[in-house]
């Protein structure tokens, strides 16, 4: 069930980097010199957001969080890296 769920999460995210890139749209340079794009931004919060839901209580290490919302996830049994793929 849970690969199910996590199959899901991953096609959605997928459709919404798709619909960004569909139109016109920017990178901005955040974090030192990294690229991120509203396609990441977007993906990003919508896996965590669906992660939290689908397994309360997992470590999420997500990329366009902030530090302090994953300290201590090394403790953690199972840890969540969320990295979506928007093409940066």
């Amino acid at each position: 069930m849970e690969l199910v769920e996590l199959a899901t999460i991953a096609r959605e995210s997928g459709e919404i980097i798709a619909r960004v890139y569909a139109g016109e749209f920017t990178a901005s340079h955040e974090q030192g010199s990294e690229p991120v794009t509203e396609a990441d931004r977007r993906a990003n919060e919508w896996i965590v957001k669906r992660l939290r839901v689908a397994l309360p209580g997992e470590a999420i290490v997500s990329e366009e969080a902030a530090a302090e919302s994953y300290l201590g996830f090394a403790d953690s049994a199972r840890i969540f890296f969320v990295d979506p793929l928007d093409g940066t």
